[in-house]
């Protein structure tokens, strides 16, 4: 079985390339996925919510890439990644590029949990003007 490490990378990987049906594979079906409070979209539980979400945000932002810039094994399936978010709002053409603390869980070979830290003023600016 892979490694929390290398689910968490196959997922970023899959993302970046626009395989979707791969990133989703690699899910849990009760997927807790946690944003920040001022985040452009909210939060969901469970895969049909994270679709949800995942359309939201394809409302809201165009050409929208999390760069992974390092990943950290933090024990027991848990795993910090440092990125970069990087897109456009869609209603205001503002770019923004902004650091992020992700945060992953993963069992039995898929994501369980993300909690995601990033600078909510930066994304809301750029989405919303």
């Amino acid at each position: 079985m892979a490694s929390p490490v290398d689910v968490v990378r196959s997922l970023y990987e899959a993302s970046g390339r626009g395989d979707f049906e791969t990133a989703l594979s690699l899910i849990h079906p009760d997927i807790e996925w946690q944003v920040p409070a001022g985040y452009p979209y909210r939060g969901a539980k469970g895969l049909p919510e994270l679709q949800r979400a995942m359309g939201d945000m394809a409302d809201l932002w165009e050409d929208f890439r999390p760069v992974p810039q390092q990943f950290m094994d933090a024990g027991e399936g848990r795993v910090w990644v440092v990125a970069l978010q990087i897109g456009r709002g869609r209603r205001t053409g503002r770019p923004f590029n902004t650091p992020s603390a992700d945060y992953w869980e993963v069992r039995d070979g898929k994501i369980v949990r993300h909690v995601v830290y990033a600078d909510t003023k930066v994304l809301a600016e750029a989405t919303f003007g």
